[in-house]
């Protein structure tokens, strides 16, 4: 192995070494109670290590914000054919993603972030902030791809709707491990609900189409 994939290995270590000593002291004691300090002290590293592996204190348990998965939806959408539903030109990706998610069958992960966000504020305030950009992001590309203007509020009422099939999904992912499912039943009830999510989704937005022809955008 070369130095710097020796130095990569040594960084993610020390990542892996944080992340774990952070879930074990939230877990023990709650998200709320346990300072930055403390989970250095647990990992053995400085403070300042932590922040340089996580820029805050609620990536340990969320991660920090991917605006990659943003950035391929708002493409998505912008690829679409005319006379297609934006909506529907973003459910082959939301469908790989879930099932992705879904693969690694890693419920205790996500029984131990379920319970930790359920007993945080400051968590689900992190959540809702993330999902406001998420939004947002989604919403300028679906404004560009109909030629909405900047003050249309459609493009932001199917953005956010989009937005919150996706919460509403992995939060009955939540519901459904900590009420003790797992394996092949969880995976086939989960693909049941988006299924049904996106139908909902499509049955209220499915109409709002790219135009057939592109024209300049409303004012």
């Amino acid at each position: 192995m070369t130095g710097a994939g020796l130095r990569e290995r040594k960084k993610q270590q020390t990542r892996q070494a944080i992340a774990a000593a952070a879930i074990a002291l939230f877990t023990e004691r709650g998200f709320e109670a346990v300072s930055v300090a403390q989970v250095a002290e647990a990992a053995n590293v400085a403070p300042q290590t932590v922040f340089n592996y996580f820029p805050a204190k609620e990536d340990l348990v969320l991660g920090a914000y991917d605006d990659g998965f943003a950035r391929e939806l708002a493409e998505a959408v912008r690829s679409c054919q005319p006379g297609q539903s934006v909506t529907a030109a973003v459910a082959p990706m939301l469908f790989a993603h879930f099932e992705g998610a879904l693969a690694s069958e890693d419920f205790e992960a996500v029984e131990t972030t379920a319970r930790l966000v359920d007993a945080s504020p400051s968590l689900q305030a992190r959540q809702r902030a993330d999902a406001a950009k998420f939004a947002a992001s989604l919403a300028a590309a679906i404004a560009d791809t109909v030629g909405a203007a900047p003050t249309d509020v459609e493009p932001l009422v199917v953005a956010n709707a989009a937005t919150s099939v996706y919460q509403a999904i992995f939060e009955t992912a939540r519901r459904r491990v900590l009420a003790g499912q797992n394996g092949r039943s969880l995976r086939e009830a989960l693909r049941h609900d988006v299924e049904r999510s996106w139908a909902l989704l499509q049955a209220g937005f499915g109409d709002y189409k790219r135009p057939a022809s592109a024209g300049q955008p409303k004012r």
